[in-house]
């Protein structure tokens, strides 16, 4: 049994091939039909290749075959959400909950599930009811003020937002993370870049984290090297994201297995976008993402990056499947959802498709209905470009 997960894994992690590591999954399951661990990994190389219904099939048989893993239900509570089996996911979490009782990974599950259907207020509700139960468990109270920081950013309630990220990132150094508080905190501040579009106030953020824990006195694993160039080539400042690629190179990063190649990829193509080099750029970049876990954030990124370019169809194609998909991992609607509505308003007015246009307006509007004082006066021209619009219709 070991060599048949050892060959998976080797094929998963390793040289990418992950029809291979699937293959290595199915002759173990031949001989151990019942196995929910192979099960389980079956489920995760599907949900990479983007296959959802096999992703499904496999988790669903995980938790079929070994009820006793948490983590088995909210994967099949999630992929059944995404795949709008509302029904479904709402039964495996009282399933779950009958299980496990008053476990907070029921309540959190609860609530990352109101979060991919959008429902951030509901989602709060759960989180806050998990952060109360487990106020002195510094692990859960990172984990949870940053779900926290990303349900209020998504709607523009930055001031809200800063202070759940603040609590996060004090509980992450109280646990001894530094790698982690610095990956946070570049994140942290390209989301309030994407929001705000307030690139000094997120240089600020992102040069204090950077002085505060220099990146190259963490362990080589460790090093957020990906975020400091996705920071800097947003932010326009390609030699300062250069040199991050550069560390990154020296470091040799990149050899210490498949994600960290793919890192590196994703670091380099967007240095070459970044220096007008679209296209190896983007084949740099795509070799990243292939296999990626994370094919929301892929999707999210492409459209960023092809409007950037302005390749005006090809952004509107990748925002429209981003802005459309029930997301997981969550995290993604905080930096994404609000400026992928605002922008594809903006390009279906630019193609004269007025209806489309006021559809995704009044998505934006909605929600930064509540939005912080300083974004208010983008919400007050999108609900003008609405009347405008409206009004030609007519």
């Amino acid at each position: 049994m070991e060599r048949g997960y050892a060959t998976a894994a080797y094929h998963s992690s390793v040289t990418g091939d992950l029809a291979a590591g699937l293959a290595a999954y199915r002759t173990l399951l031949q001989q151990y039909p019942g196995d929910h661990r192979a099960l389980n990994n079956s489920g995760v190389l599907y949900f990479a290749l983007g296959d959802y219904e096999q992703a499904y099939d496999y988790w669903s048989a995980g938790v079929a075959a070994d009820s006793t893993w948490p983590i088995g239900f909210t994967n099949v509570a999630f992929i059944s959400t995404m795949l709008g089996r509302d029904d479904v996911a709402h039964a495996t979490m009282q399933a779950m909950e009958a299980k496990f009782g008053d476990n907070p990974r029921v309540t959190e599950g609860r609530g990352d599930i109101a979060f991919m259907l959008r429902d951030f207020e509901r989602a709060d509700r759960h989180y806050r009811q998990v952060l109360v139960g487990q106020s002195g468990n510094p692990r859960w109270q990172s984990d949870i003020n940053d779900k926290l920081a990303s349900s209020a950013a998504v709607r523009g309630k930055m001031g809200e937002a800063n202070r759940y990220w603040q609590a996060s990132r004090s509980a992450l150094q109280q646990r001894g993370l530094p790698a982690n508080v610095l990956q946070e905190s570049l994140q942290w501040a390209y989301t309030h870049l994407m929001t705000t579009g307030d690139a000094v106030a997120a240089t600020r953020l992102a040069e204090s984290a950077l002085q505060a824990t220099a990146i190259d006195e963490l362990p080589v694993a460790d090093r957020p090297y990906e975020a400091a160039v996705r920071y800097f080539t947003a932010v326009g400042d390609v030699d300062r994201a250069r040199t991050y690629l550069n560390q990154m190179d020296q470091s040799q990063q990149r050899d210490l297995g498949l994600d960290y190649g793919r890192q590196y990829s994703r670091s380099r193509g967007l240095v070459q976008i970044g220096s007008g080099d679209m296209r190896a750029g983007m084949q740099q970049y795509r070799q990243g993402i292939d296999g990626w876990f994370c094919r929301p954030c892929a999707t999210a990124e492409l459209a960023r990056l092809h409007d950037t370019a302005g390749d005006a169809d090809s952004a509107r194609a990748y925002w429209e499947e981003y802005a459309n998909t029930r997301v997981f991992p969550i995290g993604i609607d905080a930096t994404y959802l609000a400026a992928s509505y605002r922008r594809l308003g903006e390009l279906y007015e630019e193609t004269g498709d007025r209806a489309k246009a006021v559809e995704y307006y009044n998505r934006f509007v909605e929600l930064w209905d509540e939005a912080d004082a300083e974004l208010q006066p983008l919400v007050r021209d999108t609900r003008g470009r609405i009347v405008r619009l409206v009004g030609e219709e007519g």
